[in-house]
This record gives C-alpha cells, sequence and structure tokens, in this order.
C-alpha cells in the first residue's frame, strides 16, 4: 500500500547533460550538473494544489549543449534569464516550508553539489528531503513493473496511460508522477 502524507511536495531538476554525462556519469572535463531548472507541486490528498518552476543560470557551463536543449526544450534564452542558483534555492526553500518534500532519484544530492559550486553552503535536510524511488519501487515490481525502465516523467506510461506532459521538465515530470502515485493507489 502506498503510505504518503496528506500533504506533500514532489519536486524535480533539470540539469546539464551532454549526449554521454549518464554513461561517463559526469565524468568529461568541466562537465557538471549544474541545475538549470527547478520545478515542484504541492500535493494534498493525491491532488495538486500550487506549483513552483524557476530556471537556473548554470555558471560553469554556461552555455547549454544540443543534447540538453532538445531533451528539456529548455532554451539558451530561457537560463540566460534566470535566477541564480542561491536565488532559485532561497524562493524554492520558501515554497516547500516545512512540508515532508520528496524526489525521484538523486536531486537532493544534486542541490548538495550546486551549493558547492556556487559557494552556497545550505544543505536540504534529509529528515525532509527524501527519495520516493525506495517506497514505491517495491509496489511496482509487485505489479510486474521494471522502474529503470521509466523515469518520473514517464512512469505514467507503466500503468498505460498517455504522456499528455512532455517529459524532462521539472514539473511536468513532478505532474506525470503524481498520475502514476494515483493509480499506485488505487
Amino acid at each position: 500500500m502506498l503510505a504518503l502524507p496528506e500533504e506533500l511536495i514532489l519536486f524535480d531538476t533539470e540539469y546539464t547533460a551532454w549526449e554521454d554525462s549518464k554513461e561517463t556519469q559526469w565524468g568529461g572535463p568541466n562537465e557538471y550538473r549544474e541545475i538549470i531548472q527547478i520545478g515542484a507541486i504541492r500535493v494534498h490528498g493525491l491532488t495538486e494544489t500550487a506549483s513552483f518552476m524557476r530556471f537556473v543560470k548554470p555558471v560553469k557551463n554556461p552555455q547549454l549543449s544540443g543534447f540538453i536543449i532538445g531533451l528539456t526544450g529548455i532554451s539558451q534564452a530561457d537560463v540566460e534569464q534566470g535566477d541564480s542558483f542561491s536565488d532559485a534555492y532561497t524562493a524554492f526553500l520558501a515554497f516547500v516550508g516545512a512540508t515532508p518534500t520528496f524526489c525521484w532519484g538523486s536531486d537532493v544530492e544534486v542541490f548538495d553539489q550546486n551549493g558547492e559550486l556556487s559557494g552556497d553552503t545550505r544543505r536540504l535536510p534529509r529528515e525532509q528531503f527524501m527519495n520516493l524511488k525506495p517506497s514505491v519501487v517495491p509496489l511496482l515490481t509487485q505489479r510486474g513493473i521494471d522502474e529503470s525502465m521509466y523515469s518520473s516523467g514517464t512512469l505514467l506510461t507503466a500503468f498505460n496511460l498517455p504522456e499528455a506532459r512532455r517529459a524532462h521538465d521539472a514539473v511536468n515530470d513532478m505532474r506525470n508522477l503524481l498520475d502514476a502515485l494515483r493509480e499506485l493507489a488505487r
């Protein structure tokens, strides 16, 4: 059974990447997982009640790769007009408040890495910011769903639901994940 708080935040990040970043684990010269988009939705009773989105201007790799532009739909102009990491982080924390907050994967660590890159010493408290995957994967496995075949933005297709929103957009990914969580809760 899916056990979640009545009110929660689902959040996601999009970050700089190149064609082979995943395979090399961002091991190429000057490759960093710099956040370029933070998205979140506030959820009450598995219903979205508010949303948050900020583009973030990368510093180490200010020029986006064609790969990440094609994957996310985030343009160079979007990030050039975006917030600094610290400003976006502050706005994100204000949106979240004290609400239990969940990501799908390593987004908490990505925030920490970006804090180190930018000199921002704040870290997301692990008792509030958690990875949802460990709780959900066993439930997916019981249904014969191999989660490794899906991202947060495409998991809803495992339930034969159409992708109504573009994946690899931070807010859309969380809305798609919420659709999948609703199906899992049935």
